[in-house]
C-alpha cells in the first residue's frame, strides 16, 4: 500500500508542536510547511496550494477563528483540521460552522495525528468533528 502525499500547512505558534506534526507527518510521506501565526499562513497560502491545514485557534497577530474565515473566503475545498488545548465549546462550534473538518485536542499522541491527517485526506469530509 503506498504513502498518502499530500502537502500539510502547520499553522501555530510553538516551535515544538511544529517539529512534531513535521516528524510525524513526513514519515507518511506528506510535505510540510510551518506557520507561527495567521498573518505567516496567508503569506503561504498565497504561494503554495496544501491539501491540510492544521490549525491552532490561539495565536498572536491573527486569531484561529479569523484566520480560518478568511481561508475559506479564498478556498472552499482544502481540509482544515483545528489543532487546540483550549478551545472553548463555542469556538469548536464556530470552527466547523465556518467550515473546519475536525478537531483534535491537545495533547494527542502521534498516532491519532498521522491517522486523524490520513482519514481527512482520504475521506474528502466537508463537515464533522475528529476528536484524539
Amino acid at each position: 500500500m503506498s504513502k498518502p502525499v499530500g502537502h500539510v500547512l502547520v499553522v501555530d505558534d510553538d516551535p515544538a508542536i511544529h517539529a512534531l506534526y513535521e516528524r510525524t507527518l513526513t514519515q507518511e510521506g506528506f510535505t510540510v510547511c510551518a506557520a507561527s501565526d495567521g498573518q505567516a499562513a496567508l503569506v503561504e497560502l498565497a504561494s503554495t496550494n496544501f491539501d491540510l491545514i492544521l490549525l491552532d485557534l490561539h495565536m498572536p497577530h491573527l486569531d484561529g477563528l479569523t484566520l480560518l474565515e478568511q481561508i475559506r473566503e479564498r478556498d472552499t475545498g482544502i481540509s482544515i483540521l483545528i489543532v487546540t488545548g483550549d478551545a472553548s465549546l463555542e469556538q469548536a462550534a464556530q470552527a466547523m460552522r465556518l467550515g473546519a473538518q475536525g478537531l483534535l485536542l491537545k495533547p494527542f499522541s502521534a498516532a491519532t495525528l498521522r491517522d486523524t491527517a490520513i482519514d481527512l485526506l482520504k475521506s474528502g469530509v466537508q463537515c464533522g468533528s475528529t476528536t484524539g
